[in-house]
């Protein structure tokens, strides 16, 4: 019976190349992530949190110890993966930079003029979509709208400034 339960196991398979770099763009925010909170580094087995990225793409820790074996053979193909994982993680973080650009914008605008506490976006996330650009339109409507409302002609003097920050961003976002 045993015998039968083992053999409805699928065969372990190679990964694409492509999948395999993003797997492996994948596994190295894990790690980073795990870097980044070391009160609980000492417990985390690295491992489990890979599990979870296989799954998210629909292969298990067999089929990935399948393609290092295969991958390890052709040496030409791994170092392109790892190029291409590089160039992703790269991307990556180009657009997390440009995201922290303007929160790091809108903060500054809120502080002085709204007095509203400081927007924290240091989240226990691997990754973050958002759009940039939209985030910064969506933001300086509503602090426009928010010094429109208000009595203080201090924050409607701010507008001028405002504006000016708006169309900055949108020239740093656009290069």
């Amino acid at each position: 019976m045993l015998a039968g339960i083992a053999g409805c196991e699928p065969p372990a398979t190679v990964i694409p190349a492509n999948r395999l770099s993003d797997i492996y763009a994948d596994m190295f925010l894990a790690d980073q992530w795990v870097n980044r909170h070391s009160d609980i580094r000492s417990q985390v087995d690295t491992m489990l949190l890979y599990d979870a990225v296989f799954e998210k793409y629909g292969y298990s820790r067999k089929d990935y110890y399948k393609s290092l074996d295969y991958y390890l053979d052709r040496p030409e193909e791994f170092q392109k993966i790892t190029s291409v994982t590089s160039g992703k993680l790269r991307r990556k973080h180009d657009e997390l930079r440009k995201y922290i650009a303007v929160r790091d914008s809108v903060n500054r605008l809120n502080a002085p003029y709204l007095k509203h506490t400081k927007i924290d976006f240091d989240a226990d996330s691997i990754r973050w979509n958002m759009d940039a650009a939209k985030f910064l339109e969506q933001k300086s409507k509503h602090i426009v709208e928010e010094c429109h409302t208000q009595k203080n002609t201090d924050s409607i003097q701010a507008l001028p400034k405002l504006n000016r920050m708006r169309r900055e961003m949108s020239i740093i976002l656009d290069r």
